[in-house]
C-alpha cells in the first residue's frame, strides 16, 4: 500500500467507522485511555461458544483521526480470528495498513485501541482459567 492509499484508508475508517457502537450485553467489556491527548476507547467482545474465536467486536471512544481509525481498524480485523491470532497483533500489524511513519510518530494513539483489546481479552481469560481452577479445586475437595 502506497501513502495515499494509507491516508485515504485511515480518512475512510474514521469517516465511516465498521462496528462503531455498544454491542449490548457483551460479556466482555474494557475501557483504555490515553491520558497524554485523552483518547478514550471502549471495547464490547462476544466470544464463540468455545471461547476461541471473536464471533464479534464493537467499540465506542473519542479522540483523534489517528486512534479512531484504529478502532475501527482493529474490529474489522479481529471479526471471527482466533484469540490466540488477535493477541499476537502488534505495532507491526498496523503499520501494514496505516505505514511506519504514522505508527511510530502516533503510536499510542494506533496502539490504544489493539491494547485495550488484548487487555480485555487476557482479563477474560484469566478469569475463564481462575473460573477453571476453582472448579477443579472444589472437585478435588470433593474427592476427600
Amino acid at each position: 500500500m502506497n501513502r495515499q492509499e494509507q491516508l485515504e484508508l485511515i480518512l475512510d475508517h474514521f469517516e465511516c467507522p465498521r462496528f462503531r457502537g455498544r454491542l449490548d450485553g457483551a460479556p466482555i467489556v474494557m475501557q483504555g485511555r490515553n491520558p497524554a491527548c485523552g483518547d478514550r476507547v471502549s471495547v464490547f467482545v462476544e466470544l464463540d461458544a468455545s471461547q476461541q474465536y471473536v464471533a464479534r467486536m464493537t467499540w465506542e471512544g473519542e479522540g483523534c483521526t489517528i486512534s479512531q481509525a484504529s478502532a475501527s481498524l482493529t474490529a474489522e480485523l479481529v471479526q471471527g480470528k482466533r484469540v490466540e491470532e488477535v493477541l499476537r497483533l502488534d505495532s507491526r500489524d498496523l503499520a501494514a495498513y496505516f505505514g511506519d511513519d504514522v505508527v511510530s510518530a502516533r503510536l499510542r494513539c494506533v496502539m490504544l485501541p489493539l491494547y485495550t483489546l488484548r487487555v480485555a481479552l487476557r482479563t477474560s481469560l484469566n478469569e475463564t482459567l481462575a473460573a477453571k481452577e476453582a472448579e477443579w479445586a472444589q472437585f478435588h475437595q470433593d474427592l476427600e
